[in-house]
C-alpha cells in the first residue's frame, strides 16, 4: 500500500490536521528546520548576507543562469536528505522503524510535500522581499504570491493525479533547469540589445523573477518525485534506495572535489552554505537511523566515537594554526633604528625633488586605516591608486608610513605588492600602468573570499585536524586565505594587463574554460600575464624584502607599514615591524617579527613572516578565521579587536618624527626642515560616529557582556584616538579624514556597502563613484595640489 493512497483534498486535511501532529513534526525534525531555516535566515538578517542575496546574480554572460539552475536542482538533493531515509545504508531496517524516523511526514503526505519544500518557499520569499526592499514596488510583491501561489496549485493537482514516472519527472527536473538557464540567458541578450536604462537593476530584478518562476515549477517536480515512494513494504523501497544512493554518491562525490580544488572564487557562497547543509543533513540522518536501528553495544561505539570527534574540533589545540614562515635573507636583527630608515626614505624620494621645489612645503604622510572586510581593503586601494594618480606618481613618495587593522592591511598590503611590482618592472608603458592600476582594486577586492573559507570551516579543516593526529603536515584555513589573496593579486594584475581600452567581453565559452582551470589554480605560484610575462608572486615574499635588500641594506622606496594584531591571552597589541623595535614607539606591544622568528641560530636557513602572513595575521576575524599561535606568546587574532585603525601607534609614530624632523641628521639644511610639514590622513570605509545616537536594542543578561567586550576595542579605542587628533593637533595639521560612507546615512538599506568579503559589482561601482565625489576642496584637492609641484 503506498503511502499516497486515498489522499485527502488538501482543505479537508488541513482541517483535520491536528496540533499534535504539528508538534511532532516540528520535534521530530528540529535539527532539520534548523539546518533549513537558519542559514537563509541569517543571511537575510546580516548586511553582508544581503549583499550575498542581492548580488547572488550579479556576474558577467550567462553565469548567473547556470548559477540559478544549480540553486534549483541543490533545492531537489535537499529535499532528499530531507525527507529520505537510509534504508539503502541500513537494509535490516523494518517498516516500523522506518515509520518511527518519520512519524508524521510519512503518513501525511502535504506535511511531507511541505517540509520537503521548505527551504525553497523560505528562501523565494527572503530573495523577493529583499528585491523588493530595494526597490519598492508593490506589484513585486504581488508577483512573488503569484508565483507562490502557482507553485501550490500545481502541487495540489501533482498529488491528486497520476502519477508520474521517473523517468518523466527526471526529465522534467532537467527541462526545468534548462528554462530557468535559458530565461536568464534571453534577460541578458535582450538587456545587451536594447542597452535598457539602468541596466544592471534591471537585469538583477528579472533574473530573480526568472528564477522565482521556475521555483514555482519545481515544488510539484519535488511532489512528483515524493510519489513514486512506497512506504510502508520494505520490498517497495528501491526507488527510494537509488533516490537515497544517488545523491548521497554525489553529494560525496562534489565534496571530494572541492577538496582538491585550491581556489572557489567562483561558486557562490551561497551554493557552498546549501552544499555543506545537504551534506551534514546526510551525516545526521544516518547517525539518527543508526541510533534506532543498532544494537545498544554498537550506539556506545557510535557515542565514544562522537565524542572523540568533539573533543578533537573543540577542545584539542591544533598545530595547523602556527605561523607559516618562508625563507629570508634578512630577518628581525638585522632591521635598522627608524632614524636610519627615515633618512634611507629621505634620500630615496624626497631628496631629488628639492631641487624642483625650492620654496613649497613638503608633505610627508602618514595614514591610519580603517579595518573592515574586503569593502576597506577595496576602499583604501581605490584611494591610493587615485592619489597616486591625481598627483603623477608624486604622492607615494611622500607617503612615509601607514597604520593598519583587518581589511585596511589586506588593502594597504596589497597596494605595497602593486607598487614593489610596478617598481621592478620599469618596462611597462604609462598606459599600461595606469590600466593595472584602474583594474586593481576590483582585480584584487571583487573576489569572492567566502566559499573558500566556508568550506574550510566546516568541511576541510575537520578533516585536516584527523590528519594532524597521524603525524601529518596540513594547512588550515588561515593558510589556504593567505593563498586566496595572493592569487587574487596576481589575477588582479593579470586583470589589467588584459584590459583593452573598451570593455569588450570574452566569449561565454572561453570564460568557462577559464573558470574550470582556476579551480585548481594555486596562490603561491606564478601567472601568465600576456605580454607582460610572468607575474611573480610578491605577497608570499619575505615581509622585510620590501624594505631590506638581500645582503641588509635598507631600500627606502616602499613607506613602512604596521598592520595590528591582538593577543588573546594578553590584552596587548602586536605589530609586525619594518624597523628595529623601539619600546618608547611600540608602547607596551608585542614584536611579531622577533616572535615569530625565535631562536634561529642552529636551524640553518633562515626564516621571517612572509607579507601575505604579516598582513593576514592582522585580519584574523574570529570563527571565520582561526587564530595564529607564535610559540612562547600566545594566540593572536583580528587586529580591530585591539583598536580598528592603528591611530594608538600612529600617535606616536607622529611624536617620534616631529621631534626627528627638527632635530635630524637626514638634512643640514634648516630651511629644508622647516618646510617639513607631517600630514595625518585617516582612511575611514565607515565612520564609527553617527551625528544621531542609534536606538538602543535591549540585550539579554546572557550575551551583554561578550558582545561589549567585541565592539570595545573595535568602536571605543579607535574613536577615542580619532578624537585626539582632531583636539590635540594644531589646526593646519589636523587629520584629513576620507570617509566611504556614514551610519546616519537615510538610505542605508540602499546606499551603504556592508562588511564582509565578498563584494558586489553594485558595492564596487558605488565606491568608485565615493572617490569621485571625494574630489573637494577641503579634503582632495589639498592633498594632491601641494604634491603636483613636486611632479
Amino acid at each position: 500500500m503506498s503511502m499516497f493512497e486515498n489522499i485527502p483534498d488538501f482543505w479537508e486535511y488541513i482541517a483535520h490536521l491536528s496540533l499534535a501532529d504539528v508538534f511532532r513534526m516540528l520535534t521530530g525534525n528540529l535539527l532539520t528546520l534548523i539546518w533549513i531555516l537558519l542559514i537563509p535566515y541569517l543571511l537575510y538578517k546580516n548586511p553582508q548576507g544581503r549583499e550575498l542575496l542581492a548580488g547572488l546574480f550579479d556576474d558577467a554572460e550567462a553565469f548567473t543562469g547556470v548559477r540559478a539552475s544549480t540553486l534549483l536542482f541543490l533545492f531537489h538533493v535537499l529535499a532528499v536528505a530531507i525527507f529520505f531515509v537510509p534504508t539503502a545504508i541500513f537494509p535490516e531496517v523494518t517498516p516500523e522503524q522506518v515509520n518511527q524516523l518519520r512519524s508524521v511526514t510519512g503518513r501525511h503526505p502535504y506535511i511531507a510535500v511541505f517540509a520537503c519544500t521548505l527551504p525553497m518557499l523560505f528562501y523565494a520569499l527572503i530573495v523577493f522581499f529583499l528585491q523588493f526592499k530595494r526597490q519598492r514596488r508593490w506589484w513585486t510583491l504581488a508577483l512573488a504570491a503569484a508565483f507562490i501561489v502557482l507553485a501550490w496549485f500545481l502541487v495540489h493537482t501533482v498529488m491528486h493525479g497520476p502519477r508520474l514516472t521517473v523517468t518523466l519527472v527526471t526529465l522534467l527536473t532537467a527541462a526545468n533547469m534548462a528554462l530557468c538557464f535559458g530565461l536568464i540567458l534571453l534577460i541578458q541578450w535582450l538587456n545587451r540589445r536594447h542597452k535598457a536604462a539602468e541596466k544592471d537593476n534591471v537585469n538583477i530584478f528579472w533574473n530573480y523573477m526568472a528564477v522565482g518562476f521556475c521555483l514555482a515549477l519545481q515544488l510539484p517536480l519535488i511532489a512528483s518525485t515524493l510519489r513514486q515512494l512506497e512506504w510502508l513494504f520494505v520490498t517497495e523501497l528501491h526507488l527510494y534506495n537509488l533516490n537515497y544512493l544517488l545523491t548521497v554518491g554525489l553529494t560525496i562525490a562534489v565534496v571530494i572535489f572541492l577538496s582538491w580544488a585550491r581556489n572557489l572564487q567562483y561558486l557562490s557562497p551561497t551554493f557552498i552554505l546549501m552544499g555543506i547543509t545537504i551534506f551534514y543533513l546526510f551525516l545526521g540522518d544516518v547517525a539518527v537511523a543508526a541510533y534506532l536501528i543498532w544494537p545498544s553495544w554498537a550506539k556506545y561505539i557510535l557515542t565514544a566515537a562522537l565524542v572523540f570527534v568533539l573533543y578533537v574540533l573543540l577542545f584539542r589545540r591544533s598545530a595547523m594554526h602556527n605561523m607559516l614562515m618562508v625563507p629570508s635573507p634578512v630577518t628581525a636583527p638585522q632591521r635598522i633604528a627608524p632614524e636610519a630608515f627615515f633618512d634611507a626614505w629621505w634620500a630615496a624620494n624626497i631628496e631629488p625633488t628639492l631641487a624642483d621645489n625650492p620654496d613649497g612645503e613638503i608633505p610627508v604622510y602618514l595614514f591610519g586605516i580603517q579595518g573592515g572586510g574586503s569593502r576597506a581593503g577595496f576602499w583604501i586601494c581605490e584611494v591610493l591608486n587615485r592619489l597616486d594618480e591625481q598627483s603623477k606618481g608624486q604622492f607615494r613618495k611622500h607617503l612615509f608610513a601607514a597604520t593598519s587593522a583587518s581589511g585596511g592591511s589586506a588593502g594597504f598590503g596589497a597596494m605595497l605588492a602593486l607598487w614593489r611590482y610596478l617598481d621592478e618592472h620599469p618596462e611597462i608603458s604609462a598606459e599600461r600602468k595606469a590600466l593595472i592600476q584602474k583594474k586593481f582594486a576590483r582585480g584584487m577586492f571583487g573576489r569572492n573570499f567566502l566559499s573558500s573559507a566556508f568550506f574550510q570551516l566546516f568541511i576541510a579543516e575537520v578533516g585536516k585536524r584527523f590528519m594532524e593526529l597521524f603525524g601529518k603536515k596540513v594547512f588550515d584555513r588561515n593558510f589556504t586565505h593567505q593563498m586566496d589573496e595572493a592569487l587574487a593579486f596576481g589575477q588582479a594584475i593579470k586583470d589589467g594587463w588584459e584590459a583593452q581600452a573598451g570593455n569588450g567581453h570574452k566569449g561565454f565559452f572561453k570564460m568557462a574554460i577559464q573558470r574550470a582551470r582556476s579551480l585548481f589554480e594555486r596562490g603561491y605560484t606564478q601567472l601568465d600575464a600576456g605580454p607582460g610575462g610572468k607575474i611573480p608572486n610578491y605577497p608570499v615574499r619575505p615581509y622585510l624584502s620590501y624594505w631590506y635588500a638581500d645582503d641588509g641594506t635598507p631600500d627606502g622606496r616602499l613607506p613602512l607599514y604596521f598592520p595590528i594584531t591582538f593577543n588573546i591571552q594578553t590584552g596587548k597589541p602586536g605589530f609586525p615591524s619594518p624597523v628595529a623595535w623601539r619600546p618608547d614607539i611600540f608602547i607596551g606591544a608585542i614584536d611579531i617579527i622577533a616572535a615569530a622568528e625565535g631562536d634561529q641560530s642552529g636551524n640553518g636557513a633562515k626564516q621571517s613572516v612572509p607579507l601575505v602572513g604579516a598582513t593576514h595575521l592582522s585580519q584574523l576575524f574570529p570563527l571565520m578565521n582561526a587564530y595564529t599561535h607564535i610559540p612562547g606568546y600566545g594566540n593572536f587574532i583580528d587586529g580591530g579587536m585591539f583598536e580598528n585603525q592603528g591611530l594608538n601607534l600612529l600617535s606616536q609614530l607622529h611624536e617620534w618624527l616631529q621631534y626627528y624632523i627638527s632635530e635630524g641628521a637626514f638634512t643640514d639644511d634648516e630651511k629644508v626642515r622647516a618646510r617639513i610639514r607631517i600630514k595625518t590622513v585617516f582612511v575611514v570605509n565607515s565612520a564609527i560616529e553617527a551625528q544621531h545616537p542609534d536606538p538602543v536594542k535591549p540585550i539579554s543578561q546572557l550575551t551583554a557582556i561578550a558582545r561589549a567586550v567585541g565592539f570595545a576595542g573595535i568602536g571605543g579605542r579607535t574613536t577615542w584616538w580619532q578624537q585626539y587628533f582632531r583636539l590635540h593637533l594644531p589646526l593646519q595639521a589636523r587629520p584629513v579624514e576620507l570617509v566611504l560612507q556614514f551610519p546616519d546615512n537615510p538610505k542605508a538599506e540602499t546606499d551603504q556597502v556592508p562588511l564582509g568579503r565578498w563584494l558586489s559589482n553594485r558595492s564596487m561601482t558605488m565606491m568608485e563613484e565615493r572617490v569621485d565625489a571625494l574630489d573637494v576642496k577641503e579634503k582632495w584637492e589639498p592633498l594632491v595640489q601641494e604634491l603636483k609641484v613636486h611632479a
